[in-house]
């Protein structure tokens, strides 16, 4: 025996005697020590018979080279999806059968330095088979770096039908407009956004389905940067083939915003979310199909239908466990009073994949695959089965994770890659007793959290008057109304979204202070009637339409108290045609609006002094005179009668 296959039999003996995997060995991400490290950089998607399995790995360690070795411990196939997850988690329910041990030297690299390793097991069932790759000393001590993957066997062409798989991709950051409507695109998440485009646009002739969040993609477009806005345009150049689902301008609770009778904020959330999609991506968004984040009654499943949903896609975690043996791999339908939508599940075990792959993209999405192709072997070639593969919105896209996924959905012989419309089309429906299989939402669900609805409303009745106002500022009004719609994200905090809210009026306000009336102003009137000039300073750098109302108790006004005008110099001065119905000093209210009420721009208090005299007030006037001047007449009068009879007196003799 050769000293080479003496090695190989010593370690297949050492493999035969440690019967499991150590625990925690080896997870999704590989296990390194000091000494050593391991990557996947590449290897076969699936193995037809005859052929190698081929990995291509990223090998770094301290140890000499000649004294370290690769070796590929491979374990029989795996019976279901349980124990595939016990493997990723360091664990092997049985012994391993073969094991392939090279010395690092005698492996070829290639220009980036990445090992070359192949092996050829004598597998004879189709399945998916572990394998454990660890960097050790040569004869099998000590490892010093390993990693679990898994090889996709497949004897013969495949008969029958293959898994309808469904890839639903978020484009999401968080929200991109701060509560003073300045823009807050996070940086980190545009360049994965960017990485995920490329993956898309790289691997075209894959169909799946892109569920955008529309704020993500309107910070994108108004980006000062090429980088970001560049996703957009590859994005929008790989969608033939591809379908893009509505969804709200921000997550929204469906549950909270109807119960707060938010209705018509849920309209315009749709509304604007559609809008923004057709005018990012040059696409409408399907409507029809919608993604639920959170538990739904039946009055949120009654607006989604008025707003002509037809179809759900809801993750696996929100629903009450299944009564199901295997992998729920068709339609449903929820557990409500109006059950005319569909339902596809988003599975629970693929979607912890997208977790892992931050650590481990390559390794990740090989595993993802190797479960898709589990979830096949449990009923192989099975017509009118599918599956749902959903990430969180939060998400961070991994461009090396995508691309292996995609390459791997095109690849695969067992793997039918489809949108969501070929899944629904596609996909049986699920019956029990010749009924649809119904699913109901986890009771022990948390209830959304309550929703200031007086409040929105508020703010929304205050945006729309000060368009009245402005109708002219399409920018103003639109970071406006992108500010109370990211208020009413589900994901904030109640703190948060009383800062939003609050936003609102001050971006309002700081608007509406760049207009101005006089202040504490007296006018005196000598008349009767007369004009009252009224000077509206206008500093914003655009026209404004406005009404201007006059009130007082006292001080008539016979041209009208309602007054239309529209501010387009700097002053803008109003000639007001008042009575005073007496003379004195009188208070007079004077009000500046937005066209259609709700928001009143300026107020201001003048006063207005009136020294003439009223008709009454001339005729006593007269009266008082005249009555003085009988008055005096008849005094003079006797005064001289007076003085002439004590003349007489002093001349009559004693």
């Amino acid at each position: 025996m050769s000293e080479r296959a003496f090695r190989v039999a010593a370690t297949a003996l050492l493999v035969a005697i440690v019967t499991v995997l150590p625990a925690g060995a080896g997870r999704a991400t590989a296990q390194d020590t000091n000494e050593g490290r391991l990557r996947l950089v590449d290897q076969t998607y699936w193995r037809a018979p005859g052929t190698a399995f081929s990995l291509l790995l990223e090998v770094r360690t301290t140890a000499p080279v000649a004294d370290v070795e690769l070796a590929a411990v491979v374990y029989p196939k795996l019976r279901n999806r349980s124990e595939l997850t016990m493997t990723i988690d360091g664990r092997n329910p049985r012994n391993a059968f073969r094991v392939f041990a090279t010395p690092l030297a005698e492996l070829p690299t290639d220009p980036n330095g990445y090992v070359t390793l192949e092996v050829n097991p004598d597998l004879a069932a189709d399945g998916v088979y572990p394998v454990r790759i660890e960097l050790r000393e040569k004869g099998g001590g000590q490892v010093y770096a390993s990693l679990v993957t898994h090889l996709v066997n497949v004897t013969a062409p495949v008969s029958g039908d293959p898994l309808h798989t469904a890839l639903v991709l978020p484009i999401a950051a968080p929200p991109s407009v701060a509560p003073d409507g300045q823009p807050s695109l996070d940086a980190a998440r545009a360049r994965a956004i960017g990485d995920l485009a490329s993956s898309i646009e790289s691997h075209a002739g894959v169909p799946l389905t892109l569920w955008p969040t529309p704020d993500t993609l309107a910070a994108l477009d108004e980006s000062s940067r090429d980088v970001d806005r560049t996703p957009l345009a590859m994005i929008g150049s790989a969608l033939a083939g591809r379908q893009v689902i509505a969804a709200p301008y921000v997550p929204v609770s469906n549950e909270a915003m109807v119960a707060a009778g938010l209705e018509s904020e849920l309209t315009a959330q749709l509304t604007r979310g559609v809008d923004t999609v057709r005018s990012t991506l040059g696409v409408s968004p399907d409507t029809h199909t919608r993604v639920v984040e959170e538990r739904i009654d039946d009055a949120a499943m009654a607006q989604l239908t008025a707003e002509d949903t037809s179809r759900l896609v809801v993750p696996e975690t929100l629903l009450d466990a299944s009564t199901l043996r295997t992998t729920l791999t068709g339609r449903v339908r929820l557990a409500l009073k109006r059950d005319e939508a569909e339902v596809g599940v988003g599975d629970a075990g693929l979607a912890a994949h997208f977790d892992r792959a931050a650590n481990d993209p390559v390794l990740s999405a090989h595993q993802m695959l190797a479960d898709l192709a589990q979830i096949y072997f449990d009923a192989p070639g099975a017509s009118g089965r599918g599956v749902i593969a959903l990430p969180s919105r939060d998400w961070i896209p991994s461009g090396p994770f995508l691309d292996t996924l995609l390459t791997g959905l095109g690849a695969s012989p067992l793997l039918d890659s489809v949108s969501l419309d070929g899944f629904f089309t596609k996909v049986d429906e699920l019956t029990t007793r010749a009924r649809p299989l119904h699913r109901s939402f986890r009771s022990d669900l948390p209830p959304p959290s309550s929703l200031p609805g007086a409040a929105i409303r508020a703010a929304r009745r205050r945006i729309e008057a000060f368009t009245s106002a402005v109708p002219s500022q399409s920018a103003i009004v639109d970071r406006l109304d992108r500010t109370l719609l990211v208020a009413e994200s589900s994901p904030l905090r109640p703190r948060d979204r009383t800062e939003y809210l609050a936003g609102v009026n001050a971006q309002v306000a700081s608007q509406v202070h760049g207009i101005s009336l006089p202040v504490s102003r007296s006018i005196t009137l000598t008349a009767r009637e007369g004009e009252i000039p009224i000077t509206i300073t206008n500093s914003l750098p655009y026209p404004v339409r406005a009404v201007l109302f006059v009130e007082s108790d006292t001080l008539q006004f016979p041209k009208g108290s309602r007054f239309e005008l529209s501010l387009q110099r700097r002053n803008t001065t109003t000639r007001l045609s008042v009575l005073a119905r007496a003379s004195g000093s009188f208070p007079l209210r004077v009000r500046l609006e937005s066209p259609e009420g709700g928001l009143v721009l300026q107020e201001s208090r003048m006063t207005v002094r009136s020294t003439a005299l009223s008709g009454v007030g001339v005729g006593l006037s007269v009266g008082a005179g005249a009555f003085l001047l009988v008055w005096w007449a008849v005094h003079l009068r006797r005064a001289r009668r007076g003085r002439r009879a004590a003349v007489a007196d002093a001349a009559t003799p004693a």
